[in-house]
Protein backbone atom coordinates (compact mmCIF):
# COMPACT_ATOMS: atom_id res chain seq x y z
CA UNK A 1 0.00 0.00 0.00
CA UNK A 2 2.87 2.69 0.98
CA UNK A 3 4.05 1.52 -2.96
CA UNK A 4 0.42 2.65 -4.41
CA UNK A 5 0.78 5.76 -2.20
CA UNK A 6 3.90 7.02 -4.17
CA UNK A 7 2.84 6.31 -7.20
CA UNK A 8 -0.42 8.29 -6.37
CA UNK A 9 2.01 11.07 -5.18
CA UNK A 10 4.39 11.06 -7.97
CA UNK A 11 1.94 11.24 -10.74
CA UNK A 12 -0.15 14.19 -8.84
CA UNK A 13 2.82 16.49 -8.97
CA UNK A 14 3.73 15.42 -12.56
CA UNK A 15 -0.45 16.37 -13.51
CA UNK A 16 -0.13 19.26 -11.61
CA UNK A 17 3.19 20.58 -13.62
CA UNK A 18 1.84 19.92 -16.88
CA UNK A 19 -1.54 21.40 -15.60
CA UNK A 20 -0.50 24.31 -13.66
CA UNK A 21 -1.23 27.95 -14.91
CA UNK A 22 2.56 28.33 -16.36
CA UNK A 23 2.83 24.68 -17.43
CA UNK A 24 6.45 22.90 -17.08
CA UNK A 25 7.60 20.44 -19.32
CA UNK A 26 8.29 17.15 -17.08
CA UNK A 27 10.57 14.15 -17.62
CA UNK A 28 9.87 10.75 -16.18
CA UNK A 29 12.72 7.83 -16.34
CA UNK A 30 13.45 4.94 -14.71
CA UNK A 31 16.06 2.60 -15.02
CA UNK A 32 14.95 0.78 -18.29
CA UNK A 33 11.88 3.22 -18.81
CA UNK A 34 9.52 0.67 -19.15
CA UNK A 35 8.39 -0.32 -15.51
CA UNK A 36 8.31 3.12 -13.14
CA UNK A 37 8.31 5.46 -16.29
CA UNK A 38 4.95 3.71 -17.67
CA UNK A 39 3.09 3.69 -14.70
CA UNK A 40 3.67 7.07 -13.57
CA UNK A 41 3.03 8.59 -17.28
CA UNK A 42 0.12 6.12 -17.47
CA UNK A 43 -1.14 7.39 -14.50
CA UNK A 44 -0.80 11.40 -14.79
CA UNK A 45 -2.58 10.85 -17.55
CA UNK A 46 -5.39 8.86 -16.52
CA UNK A 47 -5.54 12.56 -13.83
CA UNK A 48 -5.22 14.70 -16.66
CA UNK A 49 -7.25 13.78 -19.71
CA UNK A 50 -10.44 12.22 -19.37
CA UNK A 51 -10.55 10.83 -22.52
CA UNK A 52 -8.69 7.91 -20.75
CA UNK A 53 -11.22 7.79 -18.10
CA UNK A 54 -13.45 6.02 -20.62
CA UNK A 55 -13.52 2.46 -21.96
CA UNK A 56 -12.23 3.10 -25.55
CA UNK A 57 -9.99 5.48 -23.74
CA UNK A 58 -8.00 3.60 -21.37
CA UNK A 59 -7.88 0.40 -23.90
CA UNK A 60 -5.84 3.26 -25.99
CA UNK A 61 -3.71 4.87 -23.33
CA UNK A 62 -2.71 0.73 -22.01
CA UNK A 63 -1.74 -0.02 -26.08
CA UNK A 64 0.12 3.51 -26.12
CA UNK A 65 2.08 3.15 -22.71
CA UNK A 66 2.46 -0.55 -21.96
CA UNK A 67 2.14 -2.13 -25.26
CA UNK A 68 3.33 0.08 -27.78
CA UNK A 69 6.46 1.61 -25.25
CA UNK A 70 7.54 -1.97 -24.82
CA UNK A 71 6.81 -3.24 -21.62
CA UNK A 72 8.24 -6.87 -21.35
CA UNK A 73 4.92 -8.31 -20.42
CA UNK A 74 6.20 -11.96 -20.93
CA UNK A 75 9.06 -11.58 -18.59
CA UNK A 76 8.02 -9.41 -16.23
CA UNK A 77 4.53 -12.24 -16.08
CA UNK A 78 6.68 -15.73 -16.77
CA UNK A 79 4.87 -16.68 -19.67
CA UNK A 80 5.66 -19.68 -20.99
CA UNK A 81 7.77 -20.83 -22.67
CA UNK A 82 10.36 -19.17 -19.90
CA UNK A 83 13.95 -19.75 -19.38
CA UNK A 84 13.88 -19.53 -15.50
CA UNK A 85 17.55 -19.31 -14.88
CA UNK A 86 17.55 -16.26 -16.85
CA UNK A 87 14.41 -14.16 -15.92
CA UNK A 88 13.41 -15.51 -12.97
CA UNK A 89 14.61 -12.16 -11.29
CA UNK A 90 12.84 -10.47 -13.74
CA UNK A 91 9.28 -11.69 -12.98
CA UNK A 92 7.39 -8.12 -11.24
CA UNK A 93 3.51 -7.82 -11.13
CA UNK A 94 4.43 -3.94 -12.02
CA UNK A 95 1.35 -3.74 -14.64
CA UNK A 96 -1.21 -5.05 -11.86
CA UNK A 97 0.31 -3.14 -9.50
CA UNK A 98 -0.68 -0.12 -11.62
CA UNK A 99 -3.89 -1.25 -12.10
CA UNK A 100 -4.33 -1.32 -8.46
CA UNK A 101 -3.04 2.63 -8.76
CA UNK A 102 -6.41 2.72 -11.14
CA UNK A 103 -8.26 1.37 -8.69
CA UNK A 104 -7.16 3.55 -5.88
CA UNK A 105 -8.43 6.63 -8.37
CA UNK A 106 -11.99 4.69 -9.19
CA UNK A 107 -12.61 4.20 -5.19
CA UNK A 108 -11.56 8.15 -5.04
CA UNK A 109 -13.88 9.25 -8.00
CA UNK A 110 -16.37 6.45 -8.64
CA UNK A 111 -18.64 9.12 -11.03
CA UNK A 112 -15.06 10.05 -13.26
CA UNK A 113 -14.87 6.51 -15.16
CA UNK A 114 -17.10 5.18 -17.69
CA UNK A 115 -15.67 1.40 -16.51
CA UNK A 116 -15.97 -0.28 -12.84
CA UNK A 117 -13.36 -2.26 -10.66
CA UNK A 118 -14.86 -5.53 -12.87
CA UNK A 119 -12.69 -4.22 -16.04
CA UNK A 120 -9.70 -4.15 -13.53
CA UNK A 121 -9.99 -7.12 -12.61
CA UNK A 122 -10.47 -8.75 -16.29
CA UNK A 123 -7.42 -7.17 -17.23
CA UNK A 124 -5.40 -8.13 -14.81
CA UNK A 125 -6.20 -11.80 -14.96
CA UNK A 126 -6.15 -12.22 -18.63
CA UNK A 127 -2.45 -10.39 -18.52
CA UNK A 128 -1.60 -13.48 -17.30
CA UNK A 129 -3.81 -15.97 -18.72
CA UNK A 130 -2.21 -16.06 -22.24
CA UNK A 131 -5.97 -16.92 -23.23
CA UNK A 132 -5.50 -14.02 -25.61
CA UNK A 133 -2.47 -12.17 -27.39
CA UNK A 134 -3.13 -8.69 -26.30
CA UNK A 135 -0.48 -9.08 -23.79
CA UNK A 136 2.06 -11.97 -25.21
CA UNK A 137 5.14 -11.28 -25.95
CA UNK A 138 7.70 -8.73 -24.85
CA UNK A 139 7.21 -5.92 -27.34
CA UNK A 140 5.12 -4.83 -30.20
CA UNK A 141 8.27 -5.80 -32.86
CA UNK A 142 7.55 -9.46 -31.43
CA UNK A 143 3.92 -9.31 -31.38
CA UNK A 144 3.89 -8.20 -35.20
CA UNK A 145 6.57 -10.88 -36.16
CA UNK A 146 4.74 -13.71 -34.40
CA UNK A 147 0.89 -12.35 -36.27
CA UNK A 148 -0.76 -12.49 -33.00
CA UNK A 149 -2.89 -9.78 -34.40
CA UNK A 150 -3.72 -12.60 -36.89
CA UNK A 151 -3.44 -15.43 -35.20
CA UNK A 152 -5.07 -14.86 -31.55
CA UNK A 153 -8.11 -13.40 -29.94
CA UNK A 154 -8.09 -10.12 -29.19
CA UNK A 155 -8.78 -9.63 -25.13
CA UNK A 156 -10.49 -5.64 -26.26
CA UNK A 157 -13.14 -7.50 -28.51
CA UNK A 158 -13.95 -10.14 -26.13
CA UNK A 159 -14.67 -7.32 -23.38
CA UNK A 160 -16.53 -5.15 -26.54
CA UNK A 161 -18.83 -8.38 -26.55
CA UNK A 162 -19.40 -8.13 -22.82
CA UNK A 163 -19.07 -3.77 -22.49
CA UNK A 164 -22.65 -4.07 -20.83
CA UNK A 165 -20.61 -5.91 -17.63
CA UNK A 166 -18.10 -3.05 -17.53
CA UNK A 167 -20.12 -0.19 -17.53
CA UNK A 168 -20.22 2.45 -14.47
CA UNK A 169 -24.19 3.28 -14.60
CA UNK A 170 -23.19 6.36 -12.17
CA UNK A 171 -20.63 7.73 -14.93
CA UNK A 172 -20.56 11.29 -14.93
CA UNK A 173 -18.59 12.84 -18.39
CA UNK A 174 -16.37 15.56 -17.01
CA UNK A 175 -13.37 17.50 -18.47
CA UNK A 176 -11.87 17.88 -14.57
CA UNK A 177 -8.16 17.06 -13.76
CA UNK A 178 -8.43 14.59 -10.81
CA UNK A 179 -6.70 15.14 -7.40
CA UNK A 180 -6.76 12.56 -5.53
CA UNK A 181 -5.97 12.22 -2.16
CA UNK A 182 -2.30 10.56 -1.17
CA UNK A 183 -2.90 10.04 2.55
CA UNK A 184 -2.33 6.60 3.59
CA UNK A 185 -6.09 6.40 5.13
CA UNK A 186 -7.79 6.90 1.66
CA UNK A 187 -5.46 4.09 0.17
CA UNK A 188 -7.42 0.97 0.60
CA UNK A 189 -6.78 -3.28 -0.17
CA UNK A 190 -8.03 -4.10 -3.67
CA UNK A 191 -9.73 -7.12 -2.19
CA UNK A 192 -11.80 -7.74 -5.45
CA UNK A 193 -8.84 -8.36 -6.80
CA UNK A 194 -6.34 -10.02 -3.96
CA UNK A 195 -9.10 -11.46 -1.47
CA UNK A 196 -11.88 -12.74 -4.25
CA UNK A 197 -11.39 -15.72 -3.24
CA UNK A 198 -12.32 -15.15 0.41
CA UNK A 199 -14.96 -17.36 2.17
CA UNK A 200 -16.00 -14.15 4.09
CA UNK A 201 -16.28 -11.59 1.63
CA UNK A 202 -19.72 -10.25 0.55
CA UNK A 203 -20.88 -12.57 -2.52
CA UNK A 204 -20.61 -9.64 -5.28
CA UNK A 205 -16.87 -9.44 -4.21
CA UNK A 206 -16.06 -13.09 -3.73
CA UNK A 207 -17.73 -13.57 -7.19
CA UNK A 208 -15.80 -11.34 -8.83
CA UNK A 209 -14.09 -14.70 -10.30
CA UNK A 210 -16.59 -14.18 -13.42
CA UNK A 211 -13.75 -12.18 -15.02
CA UNK A 212 -11.96 -15.57 -16.10
CA UNK A 213 -14.65 -16.83 -17.93
CA UNK A 214 -14.56 -13.78 -20.88
CA UNK A 215 -15.17 -15.96 -23.68
CA UNK A 216 -12.75 -15.91 -26.47
CA UNK A 217 -13.32 -13.61 -30.20
CA UNK A 218 -12.68 -15.17 -33.68
CA UNK A 219 -9.63 -13.75 -34.80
Amino acid sequence: LQMLRLLLQAAVRIAAALTAPVATTVLVRCSDGWDRTTQLCALAQLLIDPHYRTIDGFRALIAKEWLAFGHPFAMRHAHPPVRVAETANEYSAIFVQWLDSVYQLLHQFPAAFEFTPLLLVVVADHSYSCKYGTFLANTEAERVRQRHWANTPSLWRAIDERRALFVNANFVRTTSVLHPSTSVRRIRLWDAYHMRYGCDLPTTVANCNVAAPVPPSPS
